[in-house]
């Protein structure tokens, strides 16, 4: 019997969210029939926006059990510092060609994607997160500085001891790769492209939350269960919900991307050599 390897949802899910929303936009048009011609352009735009990015990840699936990206090496010294690589940088590189291709049919002419989200942005623009509203990036330098000695100080505690070869520091390489892959992949994904055709159909507020959703959705782990399983739900859900904001607010990707980024890094690095 043929295996099936997963990359994020099985086959059937991807096509199940492609179908369900096709049957409600049909129905929607047929039962709504006395609403404003806005209301069908922003229903139509909500639901290809949400079956192209299905179709696109299903894809993904299909390429993921198709070809392989993974390097190999005969040499023993070599081997953690590639097996990091394939983990960390080159498994994550299965989502680009079709992100790329989603990017291309969501926002088809050059006005549209400089009308996105997907930019740097103004890192020093005004955040509404305190009264005197200072800016992001001062929020950006208190995250990086944070998240950096939490880390630090975890690896010192769990570590204290420990001599930690060449190769050990040589192995950081593809984990910074890949956390910087990883991160700018979904900024692009769901703060680039989701937040900026949501906003547009359900406004800021309502799109940043449904593509915060999306965010938690798409790193649910099966295998955690009870309070573990809604602890990281809800981790997920805010942290999609505040990248999102600050987003809305700096209108493009480089704050959410750098605070990602940082926090993938760390938890790689502890999960590596804190354990």
């Amino acid at each position: 019997m043929l295996e099936i390897k997963v990359y994020f949802l099985p086959w059937y899910i991807y096509s199940g969210i492609i179908l369900t929303t096709l049957i409600s936009t049909v129905l929607s048009f047929y039962f709504f029939k006395r609403k404003k011609k806005e209301w069908y352009f922003k229903a139509y735009r909500f639901s290809f926006t949400f079956c192209a990015w299905a179709s696109c990840y299903l894809l993904i699936e299909i390429l993921y059990n198709v070809f392989t990206f993974n390097l190999k090496t005969g040499n023993p010294g070599l081997l953690p510092i590639i097996d990091n690589l394939n983990t960390y940088f080159l498994n994550r590189s299965y989502q680009w060609p079709l992100l790329i291709l989603l990017i291309f049919i969501l926002f088809p002419d050059k006005k549209a994607r400089m009308e996105s989200f997907i930019h740097f942005g103004d890192v020093k623009a005004p955040s509404d997160l305190t009264q005197n509203k200072r800016s992001w990036f001062y929020f950006l330098n208190f995250w990086i500085i944070a998240i950096v000695f939490s880390a630090l100080f975890m690896i010192y505690k769990k570590s204290a001891g420990i001599t930690l070869g060449r190769a050990a520091y040589y192995s950081l390489i593809p984990l910074f790769l890949g956390a910087m892959n990883n991160s700018i992949i979904e900024e692009v994904l769901f703060r680039g492209v989701l937040l900026s055709r949501f906003s547009e159909v359900l406004g800021p507020v309502r799109g940043n939350l449904l593509q915060a959703v999306l965010f938690s959705f798409m790193h649910f782990n099966l295998e955690l269960a009870g309070a573990k399983l809604i602890m990281q739900t809800i981790l997920f859900l805010f942290l999609g919900w505040f990248w999102g904001k600050s987003t809305l607010q700096t209108k493009g990707i480089f704050v959410p991307f750098i605070m990602h980024s940082t926090l993938v890094m760390a938890m790689w690095v502890i999960q590596l050599y804190a354990r």
